[in-house]
């Protein structure tokens, strides 16, 4: 069975001590990692056709724009020439001020203080119509992997019940039990094959969605949740 910590719904793959059925689900979401065909979303965590994603950390490019789409969201045209143009530098000075990308499970604190300055580069992506707590997730995921949990309706009905509220909720979820969560994700990402460039919240993120959608049964077959 899946269990909730504090809001936050846990996969039913990850209930149990045997990583087999988690790691088929991976498994069968990045087959096409380097195919033309299945999951365009197992194209995301790596998309670089530019080779410019490490040198421009701090900056918003084309390239984002366009690896939103692979996980079914597009930038308003609007927003996306404000996001490359007149605000780029906006944008910069807030990311600088968010510092490197690493493990979210490893900040003390997801609070609007203590996380200032991710909560600000959030909003400042959501000031633009058409550009909601779904797109900014994956936009903000795209320049820090580690640091961003990607929210969108399946997340949103499937492990928080609705709610709508994200960060506060999985952050709970990770740092119960000496990170017991976190460090599970890690190794079931080992286990899978997977490089870093797929984050423990990303692979939490693939996890929930493939049976949030019910694609996860069809990977791990109908033992799925017996654990």
């Amino acid at each position: 069975m899946s269990t909730a910590t504090d809001g936050f719904r846990t996969p039913e793959c990850l209930g149990g001590d045997d990583d087999a059925a988690a790691v088929a689900i991976l498994h069968c979401y990045y087959a096409s990692l380097e195919g033309d065909s299945g999951l365009t979303g197992s194209r995301f965590d790596t998309f670089d056709p530019s080779g410019s994603r490490a040198a421009n950390a701090n900056t918003f490019t084309s390239d984002d724009l366009v690896a939103v789409t692979l996980l079914s969201v597009s930038v308003p045209p609007r927003a996306a020439l404000e996001i490359l143009g007149p605000r780029r530098a906006e944008l910069e000075t807030l990311l600088e001020e968010l510092g490197p990308d690493r493990d979210f499970v490893d900040e003390k604190s997801v609070d609007e203080v203590a996380f200032g300055a991710a909560w600000r580069v959030n909003s400042r992506l959501r000031d633009w119509s058409g550009v909601g707590p779904t797109t900014a997730s994956k936009l903000l995921a795209r320049k820090r992997p580690r640091l961003f949990p990607i929210f969108d309706s399946v997340v949103n009905e499937y492990a928080l019940n609705g709610s709508g509220i994200l960060w506060q909720p999985l952050h709970a979820a990770l740092t119960a039990e000496d990170r017991k969560l976190h460090m599970r994700l890690v190794r079931v990402r080992e286990a899978a094959g997977l490089s870093n460039a797929v984050s423990p919240l990303r692979v939490l993120d693939v996890l929930t969605w493939m049976e949030g959608t019910g694609r996860a049964y069809k990977a791990a077959g109908p033992g799925l949740g017996d654990a």
